[in-house]
């Protein structure tokens, strides 16, 4: 009767490491949340006049006008007006650079179909 009672457990054990499981796993897909668009911009007209030696009398007679007799010049020589030009056109690659890698991480993750919405029109 003892050696029953020492082989039951044994056979018990060796029949449940006999069956084997099969474990079945899948990725689970969690698709990224799109990167927030910029808000379009809204920008101001601004009215540029360009002053000449010739062109300062008429100036100072217009600002002697002005009701509310304030009045301020903003003035660039040549090398700062070019300097300036240069800085916006940097800008300028710098965004669209930024735009490109935003569109490719989009594409990348199948957030947006294959279309280059900063492509320039024809």
């Amino acid at each position: 009767m003892k050696n029953i009672l020492l082989v039951l457990p044994l056979l018990l054990a060796m029949a449940g490491c006999a069956s084997s499981v099969d474990i079945k796993t899948a990725p689970v897909v969690i698709p990224p949340p799109p990167a927030p668009r910029a808000e379009p911009l809204d920008l101001k007209p601004v009215q540029w006049h360009l002053v000449t030696k010739d062109d300062l009398p008429a100036l100072l007679e217009t600002v002697k006008k002005n009701p509310n007799g304030n009045f301020v010049l903003y003035t660039l020589d040549t090398q700062n007006f070019e300097n300036m030009n240069l800085n916006m056109e940097e800008l300028r690659r710098y965004i669209k650079e930024e735009c490109a890698v935003i569109i490719f991480y989009e594409k990348y993750n199948n957030v947006i179909p294959d279309t280059d919405p900063v492509a320039p029109s024809k």
